[in-house]
């Protein structure tokens, strides 16, 4: 099998709904846990400082996108 990692380009905002989706899908069955390995959208932690109060977030770091790795068959 050939396994690597794959970029899916979707809606910017919808990352995190798809990526939840796909992991439903593996766990009831109806994708192969054996093809779909891991499924990540990529963030980054960024600090902040508003009116001298440091915030730390979360913000994608590609939004639009959603990586999956994969083990294809041959």
């Amino acid at each position: 099998m050939a396994k690597g990692w794959y970029i899916l380009h979707t809606y910017t905002g919808y990352e995190s709904k798809i990526e939840r989706t796909i992991k439903q899908l593996v766990e009831s069955g109806e994708l192969a846990s054996d093809v779909v390995l891991d499924v990540k959208v990529p963030v980054e932690e960024v600090v902040e400082v508003k009116e001298g109060k440091r915030r730390t977030s979360v913000k994608k770091f590609l939004p639009g996108y959603v990586m999956l790795e994969l083990a294809l068959p041959d």
